[in-house]
């Protein structure tokens, strides 16, 4: 049956059971979510959503709008037949399913919060923003040591088996 696609670099608040269900209700071979996000939208859409291509990599019609993919989708069966052998372009993927008569439908996601944890920068920012939306500005994990004076900027995390010594300055 149907199966679930989530990027493993990022991180977002969405509800699954409505992409599923936004995906039973329709004819797609997918169904993208997707979200409003200036300067990495590079999705095109046709007015009923439908994907009509991607912004410098291929396009099968006109879209009419534009949208981000957050990174996460479901997917039948049959897209897999779609996919080349060997390692595998999802862009590539969806091309090759518009190309073929298959809708690859979106949904726009409700976040209120998505974050692409690609590289070690961004997953420190992610952690920090994590930890500010429930009101901690520092967390030291179990089996951390912190000495005398340790003083600290900003956000941090201080992970198992982490020492900040005595007068340390952590930013």
């Amino acid at each position: 049956g149907p199966f679930l696609v989530h990027n493993g670099d990022i991180l977002c608040d969405i509800d699954l059971g409505l992409l599923f269900e936004a995906h039973r209700r329709s004819d797609g071979i997918a169904t993208l979510a997707v979200f409003r996000r200036p300067g990495i939208e590079n999705l095109e859409l046709l007015p009923d959503g439908s994907l009509a291509g991607v912004t410098g990599r291929w396009s099968a019609e006109q879209g009419e709008r534009r949208a981000a993919f957050t990174g996460v989708a479901v997917y039948e069966p049959a897209f897999l037949e779609l996919l080349p052998g060997g390692a595998s372009d999802l862009v590539e993927g969806w091309g090759r399913a518009v190309r073929a008569g298959h809708r690859i439908r979106t949904v726009e996601a409700p976040l209120s919060f998505w974050s692409d944890i690609g590289t070690p920068e961004a997953y420190a920012a992610a952690v920090a923003e994590s930890l500010a939306r429930e009101g901690e500005r520092l967390h030291v994990s179990e089996g951390a040591e912190i000495g005398e004076g340790f003083r600290f900027e900003g956000a941090a995390v201080i992970e198992a088996g982490g020492r900040c010594r005595e007068g340390a300055f952590l930013r």
